[in-house]
């Protein structure tokens, strides 16, 4: 009786020690369960109001809202403008903290490979990251367009008053126009932006553009230099190097004149154009000749008239035409309209009758060296001209001391038989006639005749 009860004691204690020991096990299996489900990790909360704040080729800065919670980490997706597919992304690692409900963070991600395309539009979604959890997309940020790249190469092809063409070499990127300051030494004096079709080139592309109609108009004789910027969108890159100068050609030389010089050569004067030069070039061209400059230097264009006397057109009876033209650091103006002059012929010498009948005279002169056309003889009875006559010629330039003859025949009225007459010769190149000679031989009318 006594072993049975401590047998069913015994038996007690056993089952009592499996089920308290089974009952901790459940515990603790429970215990594990509930620290399993609580170190599970939620998604982290999408940002919001994310905003592009600077953006370069090779950098970008980013500000966002952040939802209550705690986050380790920023992903970053960079988008081309629209577009759904992303050319970047990366993640900004972060201390882990935990930030209350609309906490703003800025981030800046450098050394961007590739780097980005100047000109383009860019724009950014941003999720949040949480250990290994990433929240939704963010909205996509604002547009934000990276400043076009800095032209080089740049050049004034030509210059007027009036207009300029520029030649530029420009960087791979996208570009809806050109600025182009212009100026007169360092001083800006004009700014004008040429709208082109958006676009986007690749590197080297080279664009020449033509500005009309400038005002105010540029000065004659004046040195330009330009300086370009490109633009994409309302975004300007920075000012290119300075281009080459370029003089606007002065203006054209007015109101010529061309007259014999008094003292050999001829005379030329003319009314100044305007704006900055510093030399006048005369082209002078004999007729039938080979034409030659003269040079005239002066300083800053002084108004009023001008004048210089050429001494190298001296040839008695040439024609000379002349036209002037202005010069500006070796920039030529438009040729004044020609203008042209005859000298005087020479004065021939040894005049002499040869033979004289009531009806016809033999000259003979001596002509100095020039151009002739022809021959004016005045006949004289004492010191009273009675007949006069011009003898056309070959128009011709004839050497110093050359010889001519000429016969006037069927005289009217006719000369007195027995009396004495004399003549005085000039030559004429063109309209011009020269001096008179001096007088010739008397010759009687009928000297040397026989009547038998």
């Amino acid at each position: 009786m006594h072993e049975k009860k401590l047998r069913t004691t015994k038996l007690l204690y056993i089952n009592r020690y499996f089920y308290l020991a089974e009952t901790k096990s459940e515990q603790q299996s429970t215990r594990r369960k509930k620290e399993t489900k609580t170190s599970v990790t939620a998604s982290p909360a999408t940002p919001s109001g994310v905003q592009i704040l600077s953006i370069t080729t090779n950098s970008v800065e980013v500000k966002v809202t952040l939802s209550a919670g705690r986050y380790d980490g920023l992903r970053v997706q960079l988008y081309r403008g629209q577009g759904s597919t992303p050319v970047s992304s990366w993640i900004k690692n972060v201390t882990a903290e935990t930030v209350n409900n609309g906490d703003q963070k800025t981030i800046t991600v450098s050394g961007l490979s590739p780097s980005l395309t100047p000109g383009v539009q860019y724009t950014v979604r941003v999720s949040t990251r949480s250990r290994t959890m990433f929240s939704g997309l963010s909205n996509r940020s604002n547009l934000k367009t990276l400043a076009p790249a800095t032209p080089s190469g740049v050049q004034i092809l030509s210059i007027t008053t009036s207009s300029v063409t520029v030649k530029v070499t420009l960087s791979a990127g996208k570009y809806n126009g050109l600025r182009v300051r212009m100026y007169r030494g360092s001083t800006q004096v004009s700014s004008w932006i040429k709208d082109v079709t958006a676009e986007r080139v690749n590197n080297g592309t080279i664009r020449t553009i033509t500005v009309s109609n400038l005002s105010p108009a540029l000065t004659p004789g004046a040195e330009y230099t330009v300086r370009v910027s490109t633009r994409s969108g309302s975004k300007f890159s920075g000012l290119s190097d300075w281009s080459n100068l370029k003089t606007v050609a002065p203006s054209k030389p007015t109101l010529i004149s061309v007259e014999e010089a008094p003292s050999g050569g001829i005379q030329v004067k003319w009314q100044s154009g305007g704006g900055l030069l510093n030399k006048y070039i005369l082209t002078v061209k004999p007729s039938g000749g080979t034409e030659f400059t003269e040079e005239k230097t002066v300083s800053g264009n002084p108004p009023g008239q001008q004048n210089v006397q050429v001494s190298r057109a001296s040839d008695k009876g040439q024609t000379y035409t002349v036209t002037v033209t202005a010069k500006s650091n070796g920039v030529p103006s438009l040729s004044s309209e020609a203008k042209s002059v005859t000298l005087a012929p020479a004065t021939p010498s040894g005049v002499q009758i040869l033979s004289i009948t009531t009806s016809s005279v033999t000259v003979k002169v001596t002509l100095s060296a020039g151009k002739y056309n022809g021959l004016r003889v005045r006949l004289y009875r004492g010191s009273t001209q009675v007949s006069s006559w011009i003898k056309d010629v070959t128009a011709e330039r004839v050497n110093n001391g050359t010889i001519r003859t000429i016969t006037v025949s069927n005289l009217s009225p006719a000369l007195t038989p027995g009396a004495e007459y004399t003549v005085k010769v000039s030559t004429r190149s063109g309209s011009k006639f020269s001096g008179l000679s001096d007088w010739s031989n008397l010759k009687t009318v009928g000297e040397n005749i026989w009547f038998i």
